[in-house]
């Protein structure tokens, strides 16, 4: 697995802090910040992925009803960060969309992981728990699957 397992302890943390009584997130609600959906915005560095993988991550954990961890398969660089992170940003809308149909909740059952990996074609598959959305960073938004992709293999429809 990548460097971004601690996407989890990010969560257990802002879980905390909510049931402390510091904050109350609007995980769905609050949309993916831009630097986590722009081609061609500041360029987004390896070292800022945590950043846009834990905004994925939330929004999928509130929309869904539980903990969605995303993480990544291979490494990213700073040449390759920004298809990492439109990526998560891509499966976390979907996610939320899905949650948002009638039983779609209920279609996302057993969902804990959504792994971004870079390959030879853009697809997205879905195995027992795991959501794989594979990327081809060198050909932009084209080396995405769409969202309708990732909401197929999510629900296997």
């Amino acid at each position: 697995m990548g460097p971004l397992r601690g996407v989890a302890a990010g969560l257990v943390i802002g879980a905390a802090l909510f049931a402390a009584g510091l904050g109350a997130p609007t995980w769905a609600e609050s949309p993916p910040s831009a630097a986590c959906r722009s081609w061609n915005g500041p360029p987004v560095q390896s070292r800022s992925l945590f950043t846009c993988f834990y905004e994925a991550s939330r929004r999928a954990s509130a929309a869904v009803g539980r903990q969605v961890a995303f993480e990544t398969q291979d490494r990213a660089s700073d040449a390759t960060a920004a298809a990492f992170a439109n990526a998560a940003t891509v499966a976390s809308d979907a996610l939320v969309n899905l949650a948002a149909e009638p039983g779609g909740a209920s279609a996302l059952a057993g969902l804990t992981e959504v792994r971004i990996a870079a390959g030879a074609e853009p697809s997205a598959t879905r195995a027992d728990q795991v959501i794989t959305v594979v990327i081809v960073p060198s050909r932009s938004s084209a080396g995405l699957p769409t969202i309708a992709q990732i909401e197929r293999a999510a629900t296997g429809r």
